[in-house]
C-alpha cells in the first residue's frame, strides 16, 4: 500500500499483522527529528558541547568510526558520569515544536482499533513524546521503563516500553547510550536481550526511525541474529528506510537485506523525511477509520476508471478490497464499477480462490460488455499450469452463480456465457511414456479411453463492436488426432458398431455447445459447411469435429452390417434430436441401407 510518491510502499503483511493486532512498531531516534531532538550522531556532538568539552584522541576515533555508544562511554570515564547524563537530559528537554504528527500517528497505530487498551509499541528513544502526544489527544498509556520490562506476550503486554530507558527521574541512572550499558542490557544481564526474542517470537516488528550505522541497530540485530542461529522461532522484521540519491535505492537494500530485515524504503533527498511522516500519518488516518475507510475506498475508487487513479490511489483501492466487508461492498456497484477493473482485480487476486468468486459475481454485472468476454477467453487460452489457469476455477464459480441469480439478461447472451463456463482450457497431457503399458491394451481401449471432446471458443469483433462468440470441438488432451485416426482404422467392424452410440452421444454433447453460441438450432447449423458431404469427400474439414462426424458415420455403416434393429434404433434416434446434423446422418445411412424397405425410405424423405 503506497500514499505518497516515491514514499514506502507496504506490503500486505505488514497490513495484515496490523490488522490482526501482531504488528509492533519499533520506534528509534530518527522519529524525533521533527521535533527538533538529535540522532545519536547528533546527540553525541551536542552532549560535548553542553559540557564544554573537545574529544580525545581516543574519544575522536570512535566518532569517527560511528562508536558513539564507545565515545559516551569514553567520556563518562574523563569526566563524571552524572555530568555526562545530565547534558543528555539537558539536550533532549524541550523540543522546538508543539505538534508531534509523527509521533500521534504511531500511538494510533500501535492502539487496537477497539480503543480499550494501551497502546503497544516499543522505542529506544529517552525523549518524552510520545507521553506529551497522548496527552494532547487524551490517550491513556502505560509506560514500562527499562529494566523493568514486561513479557511481550499477545495477552499479557499492552504498553509503550522503553527499551533503553526515559528521561523521568526515577530512573535517569538507568538510561543507555554508553558501550557498557548495552552491554549490561544485552549481555552481563540480558534483560533487553529476553525482551527482543519474546517479542519476535511473537509479533512481527517494524522498525522506523533508525539507520544503516545506528549503534543501536546493531545490538538490537545481533540479539536477533543470534536467537536465529540457535533456531530460535523469529517473526519476520521490516525497517521504513531512506535513501538520498536514487543510484543508492539497490545498494540501500541490499544493506538491509544482510542484516536480516525486510527494508520498505522511501526517497528522503537532503535527507528529508517528509514521505516518512506522511505515510505515517495517512496510515493512522485510515486504520482509525477501520472497516468503515476500506468500504468507502472501494465504493470511491471503484467507481472511477482505473485510468484515472495514480500508482498511490491504486495501492490504497487493492489495499482495501482485501477485506471481504469492502469486496463486497464494490461488488454491489455491479455496473456502475468500469469493466476494466475487471483484469486488473484478476491480477490481484488470482491465487486467492475466495476473491475470485467475488470478483466472478461482480463480474457478471458485465457480461453484456464485450471487454469482458474477451479478457475471459484470453483467460482461457494462458499457459498450462500458469496462476491465471488455476484462478480461472473460483472465477468461474462466481460468475456462474451470478448468472442464475440475476434476471434482466438477454437468453443468447446467457447462453453464450453457460458455454464459456464449460469450456475447459487445454493442457491434458496425451498418454506417452507415463503409461508404458499402453501397447497391450486392444484397439478398441486404446481408441475408447481417447474418446472426449471439449469445447474451445473463438472470437472475433464484429462490425459494430460487439464480440461474436463460436464453438470449435476438439479431442480433449492436447494435439492427437493422429491417435484417433490411427487406433479407428485398426478397429474391426464389430468393434467399430459398438461405437456407434458412444459416438452419437458426443456429437450430441458437441451440437449443445454449438447451440449454446448460437452456432446451431432446430432449422439450421453449421455442419453442412464446415463438412458438406456426410460420405468421404475432400470438400470435408479435416478437423476434430469432422473426424468425430466421419466416426460416428462409419461406426454405423459397421453396425448396419451386423445388427438390423440396432441400426434402426440408432436412426430412429437421430431422427428424433431435430438437428440438421443428426437428419443427415440418418438419411446417409437409411439411403445406402437394405435394412429399410424402399417404402420406409420415401416415408422419411416427406
Amino acid at each position: 500500500m503506497l500514499f505518497c510518491e516515491d514514499g514506502p510502499d507496504l506490503p500486505r503483511e505488514i497490513t495484515d499483522a496490523l490488522a490482526n493486532n501482531t504488528l509492533v512498531m519499533f520506534c528509534g531516534a530518527g522519529i524525533s527529528i521533527g521535533a527538533g531532538f538529535p540522532t545519536f550522531s547528533g546527540l553525541v556532538q551536542d552532549v560535548y558541547r553542553e559540557l564544554n568539552e573537545v574529544p580525545s584522541a581516543l574519544e575522536t576515533v570512535a566518532i569517527e568510526g560511528k562508536q558513539f555508544d564507545r565515545a559516551l562511554g569514553l567520556l563518562e570515564t574523563r569526566v563524571e558520569a552524572p555530568r555526562v547524563r545530565d547534558a543528555v537530559r539537558s539536550v533532549l528537554g524541550e523540543p522546538t515544536r508543539s505538534d508531534f504528527p509523527v509521533h500521534e500517528a504511531l500511538l494510533r497505530l500501535a492502539t487496537d482499533q477497539y480503543r480499550e487498551r494501551s497502546p503497544r509499541l516499543v522505542t529506544t528513544n529517552f525523549d518524552n513524546l510520545f507521553k506529551r502526544a497522548a496527552n494532547a489527544n487524551n490517550v491513556k498509556i502505560v509506560q514500562d521503563l527499562a529494566p523493568a520490562l514486561p513479557v511481550p506476550k499477545p495477552a499479557e503486554w499492552h504498553s509503550i516500553v522503553y527499551l533503553h530507558g526515559a528521561l523521568e527521574p526515577p530512573e535517569r541512572e538507568r538510561l543507555v547510550y554508553t558501550s557498557a550499558d548495552f552491554g549490561r542490557a544485552y549481555m552481563t544481564e540480558g534483560w533487553a536481550t529476553r525482551f527482543l526474542t519474546t517479542l519476535c517470537h511473537y509479533y512481527t516488528v517494524l522498525f522506523v526511525g533508525y539507520s544503516l550505522e545506528d549503534p543501536v541497530l546493531r545490538y538490537i540485530m545481533d540479539a536477533l541474529a543470534t536467537e536465529r542461529a540457535t533456531g530460535g522461532p523469529v517473526q519476520p522484521a521490516y525497517v521504513l528506510a531512506h535513501y538520498e540519491v536514487r543510484s543508492e535505492q539497490k545498494a540501500k537494500q541490499d544493506e538491509w537485506e544482510a542484516k536480516g530485515v525486510k527494508p520498505l524504503l522511501y526517497f528522503a533527498p537532503g535527507n528529508d523525511h517528509r514521505r516518512l511522516e506522511e505515510t505515517l500519518v495517512e496510515w493512522a488516518k485510515r486504520w482509525d477509520g477501520g472497516l468503515q475507510s476500506k468500504s468507502q475506498l472501494a465504493v470511491d475508487y471503484g467507481l472511477r476508471e482505473p485510468t484515472t487513479l495514480t500508482y498511490e490511489d491504486r495501492s490504497q483501492f487493492e489495499w482495501a478490497l482485501q477485506n471481504e466487508v469492502a469486496f463486497t461492498e464494490f461488488r454491489e456497484l455491479g455496473k456502475r464499477a468500469p469493466v476494466s477493473w475487471f483484469g486488473k482485480l484478476f491480477e490481484l487476486f488470482k491465487q486467492r480462490a475466495k476473491d475470485l468468486e467475488l470478483l466472478g459475481c461482480w463480474a457478471a454485472s458485465h457480461v453484456d460488455e464485450p471487454a469482458l468476454m474477451r479478457k475471459y477467453y484470453e483467460l482461457l487460452d494462458s499457459p498450462v499450469n500458469s496462476p491465471e489457469r488455476h484462478a480461472l476455477k473460483g472465477l468461474r464459480l462466481g460468475i456462474s452463480s451470478a448468472l442464475q441469480k440475476r434476471n434482466g439478461i438477454a437468453d443468447s447472451q446467457r447462453e453464450k456465457w453457460l458455454f464459456l463456463l464449460q469450456c475447459q482450457p487445454e493442457g491434458a497431457v496425451a498418454p506417452g511414456p507415463r503409461e508404458p503399458a499402453s501397447f497391450l491394451e486392444s484397439p478398441f481401449l486404446r481408441f475408447k479411453k481417447l474418446l472426449s471432446i471439449r469445447p474451445c471458443p473463438e472470437l472475433w469483433p464484429t462490425l459494430d463492436g460487439e464480440i461474436a462468440l463460436s464453438c470449435r470441438i476438439r479431442f480433449d488432451g492436447g494435439q492427437r488426432a493422429f491417435q484417433m485416426r490411427r487406433a479407428f482404422d485398426e478397429l474391426s467392424d464389430s468393434q467399430r458398431a459398438e461405437l456407434a452410440f458412444l459416438l452419437t452421444d458426443l456429437l450430441r454433447e458437441g451440437v449443445e455447445y454449438q447451440r449454446l453460441v448460437g452456432s446451431a438450432r432446430a432449422g439450421s447449423d453449421w455442419s453442412a459447411v464446415v463438412h458438406p458431404s456426410i460420405r468421404p469427400s475432400n470438400q470435408n474439414s479435416d478437423d476434430d469435429w469432422g473426424m468425430l462426424i466421419d466416426f460416428a458415420r462409419s461406426s454405423a455403416e459397421a453396425l448396419d452390417r451386423i445388427d438390423a434393429a440396432r441400426i434402426r434404433g440408432l436412426a430412429s434416434m437421430w431422427l428424433s434430436l431435430e438437428s440438421p446434423l443428426f437428419d443427415r446422418l440418418a438419411l446417409h445411412i437409411v439411403g445406402s441401407s437394405r435394412n429399410w424397405t424402399a417404402r420406409e425410405k420415401m416415408e422419411l424423405l416427406r
